[in-house]
This record gives structure tokens, sequence and C-alpha cells, in this order.
């Protein structure tokens, strides 16, 4: 028999100790329950829809953020930051020998999903991407 070198794949619950656990999955798991109920209403754009009551008189600076993309998208854009940010780091650390502590993977979970989260709550069209890849 040959010996070779048998090399278990590593996991979530590997990558973080279980006091950490619940920092990932609870807000994981109230954000998806909204999108999955609400998903949809919170991204469209009804300002078309209703009429306004009335007409502003003059119009005033453009606003420096709009948020196109409504709170449907910044949660959109969150939860494909957090199963981005997990598949990466689960398929580099299968792959290669590198170590990352929980912390480490904390920081970068929470940098990548809020940029996502910026990201599709500015644009609709990178809500409607976001809501496209999270949903399969």
């Amino acid at each position: 028999m040959s010996s070779q070198s048998v090399s278990t794949a590593i996991t979530l619950s590997d990558l973080l100790p279980n006091s950490y656990v619940l920092v990932y999955a609870i807000p994981l798991l109230l954000v998806s329950i909204v999108v999955t109920f609400a998903g949809a209403f919170l991204t469209l754009d009804r300002t078309r829809s209703f009429a306004p009551i009335e007409q502003p008189a003059s119009r005033s600076k453009a606003p420096v953020w709009r948020l196109e993309g409504g709170v449907g998208g910044l949660m959109a854009g969150w939860l494909c930051g957090v199963h981005f940010t997990t598949y990466l780091a689960l398929l580099i650390l299968n792959r290669s020998h590198l170590k990352l502590e929980a912390i480490q993977f904390l920081v970068i979970w929470v940098l990548c999903s809020a940029l996502l989260a910026a990201i599709g709550g500015r644009w609709r069209i990178a809500a409607s991407v976001f809501y496209a890849i999270v949903g399969g």
C-alpha cells in the first residue's frame, strides 16, 4: 500500500469557534427571512407607481447618495457579500496551506459585505444581480 496524505476539508465550523458562529448565523438568518418574504417588494422603485401629493415649488440640489436599490438592495448586497466571502475563504483554505483566524475572517466578511451592501443599495441593477446570484 502506498502512503497517501489524507487531507480533510475545512468547513465553516472549523474556521469559526462556537462563539463566532452566532455572530455569523443570526444576522444571516434574520435577513434571509426578510428577503424571502419581502425582498422583491423592498427593491422595487415605487415612485412611478404613485402620483406625488404636491409638486415642490423649487428643485433643490440632487442628493449625494440616492438609494435606488432600496432597502432590499442593501440586504441583497449584504447577503451576496456574506456568501461570496464564505465561499472564497473556504475555497482558498481548502486549496492552500494558509491559515485564517476567526477574527480575520469576520473582519474580511464585514468589509466585503458592507461594500456589496452599499453597491446594492446605490444601484438598482446591482441589487437585481445580487438577488439573482443569491437566489440561484
